[in-house]
């Protein structure tokens, strides 16, 4: 579920294990860094291991390649204007 919500995520866990770390220090400096960044609230990290791990899950922006694939998966043919109503969610009455 954490791959499908943080693609950074995803992407630090393909480019790392197993070849920089185990899995098992991976999802700790994870778990680490989540930790961090809420007891900072955006304090600015406290050395040089807080940083990094911080800098290895940090959301970056969407490279070309990865915004034209999800460019592809969109139908041109989205109606805007829907809503629930149109889809029998709610009952009619």
């Amino acid at each position: 579920r954490i791959f499908s919500e943080r693609p950074a995520v995803r992407k630090a866990f393909l480019d790392n294990v197993p070849k920089r770390m185990t899995e098992r220090e991976f999802w700790t400096r994870f778990l680490r860094s989540e930790y961090f960044k809420a007891a900072r609230a955006g304090a600015p990290p406290q050395g040089e291991e807080e940083a990094s791990d911080l800098a290895l899950f940090a959301r970056r922006p969407a490279s070309k390649e990865e915004r034209a694939v999800q460019a592809a998966g969109v139908s041109a043919t989205v109606n805007l204007a829907a809503d629930a109503h149109d889809f029998g969610i709610f009952g009619t009455g």
